[in-house]
């Protein structure tokens, strides 16, 4: 396949430890010449995200993930108040900051002297959830709705899952893990990202596979998590897994829970294993069976429009007019797989094309159909042709 259909904006999603698998997921998406347009995450899916934006080699992000521990919540927080939590947090955003500091200023890096590093300062584009607990609302941090603020604060308050982290307080609002809205499609929750026409790559953390063992309180709690989310990925992945414009993958980690940060050496290779698997089968496998479904259904479209154009040219317009409703009447059914700006272009033409449509009457019935501005339906129609060409050239090599 040519780079182009390739290209996507890719978000990764939170799922703690789990998390690790991004790795092998990456690798995955490098095997298959994937471009990267944009990083987007939250929770622990922000950090890797930010790793990357800043210039990290996938080895060198490996070997950090492979390392997280319990010891980045030894900064215990005694100071409850209305922030119950573990940890203040301190340990990882001065981690988070020390990383994404050393890369940004290569050699000339001195801990702690160099201004932070601010989401316009940053060459690729890069977007971090977080969720305004004050305020009920999703929270963004990108370089279009918060360019002077610092990337590892936004990490900072990305991974503040409540009652592990103290929450992030900006200006009084009380800001914490960005993957308490999902339950939506993250792209949808970004007025940035969900603007875009580029394609949006999404990946979600679950476990949901088999029986799981609830002994203890920590148990209980991640089941009722994971069972939340394993609902709503997989009502999004329904929804939207099948749309031309956005791919879905879910990455089951198989009982291993959130906060497992005691995690074995050889659990964690197995999570980096467990993405590169999932992932490299989604490429090899399942994207092909999708882009095969999408072309079949976007040149059924280009062959209505072909036929529409003969009769249009031939100033048949009322039989045009007929090859236009077979045309609504198969989009009807295939609508939800379709890029929505494709689907939005066609509404439009048709509604022009009702607009100048003229009836010329018989005695009871309509005796034939002319078109009051047929300069502008033909030069509209054309460009529809050729979107609507590229796009299934696109979608076919």
């Amino acid at each position: 396949m040519k780079d182009k259909s390739y290209e996507y904006f890719v978000i990764f999603g939170g799922g703690g430890i789990r998390g690790i698998s991004y790795v092998g997921a990456y690798k995955a998406l490098m095997e298959a010449n994937v471009k990267i347009s944009g990083y987007a995450g939250s929770s622990i899916g922000s950090v890797f995200a930010a790793l990357c934006a800043v210039g990290y080699k996938i080895s060198d992000i490996e070997e950090f993930f492979l390392s997280i521990n319990i010891e980045f919540f030894k900064d215990i927080n005694f100071n409850f108040g209305n922030q119950i939590a573990l940890s203040k947090g301190e340990l990882l955003l001065e981690w988070m900051r020390d990383k994404i500091e050393s890369k940004f200023y290569g050699e000339g890096y001195r801990k702690g002297q160099m201004p932070h590093v601010r989401f316009k300062d940053l060459k690729e584009e890069l977007i971090i959830y977080s969720t305004d607990l004050t305020n009920n609302k999703y929270n963004e941090f990108s370089k279009e709705c918060t360019p002077e603020a610092e990337v590892a604060l936004a990490l900072r308050a990305s991974v503040s899952m409540p009652g592990l982290f103290k929450p992030l307080d900006i200006n009084g609002n009380l800001i914490v893990d960005g993957d308490l809205a999902k339950s939506w499609p993250l792209w949808r929750l970004s007025k940035t990202l969900s603007a875009k026409k580029e394609r949006i790559l999404e990946f979600r953390l679950e476990d949901t596979k088999g029986k799981r063992n609830i002994d203890t309180a920590l148990d209980y709690l991640n089941a009722v998590y994971n069972t939340i989310s394993g609902f709503a990925t997989d009502y999004i992945i329904d929804l939207y897994g099948q749309k031309d414009k956005f791919d879905y993958i879910k990455i089951d980690t198989d009982n291993i829970s959130v906060m497992d940060f005691m995690l074995s050496e050889s659990k964690k290779i197995e999570l980096v294993e467990t993405g590169y698997k999932i992932t490299s089968d989604y490429f090899k496998n399942v994207l092909p069976a999708k882009r095969k479904k999408l072309y079949e259904n976007y040149y059924q479209i280009q062959l209505f429009l072909l036929k529409f154009k003969r009769e249009f040219e031939a100033n048949k317009i009322k039989n045009a007019y007929l090859i236009l409703c077979e045309l609504f009447s198969h989009l009807c059914e295939h609508k939800r797989y379709i890029d929505l700006y494709i689907y939005n272009s066609l509404l439009e033409f048709k509604k022009q094309f009702d607009d100048n449509l003229e009836h010329k009457t018989g005695f009871f019935f309509i005796k034939d159909m002319v078109l009051l501005n047929k300069n502008l339906v033909e030069k509209n129609m054309n460009e529809l042709i050729k979107v609507i060409t590229l796009k299934t050239v696109e979608i076919k090599d």
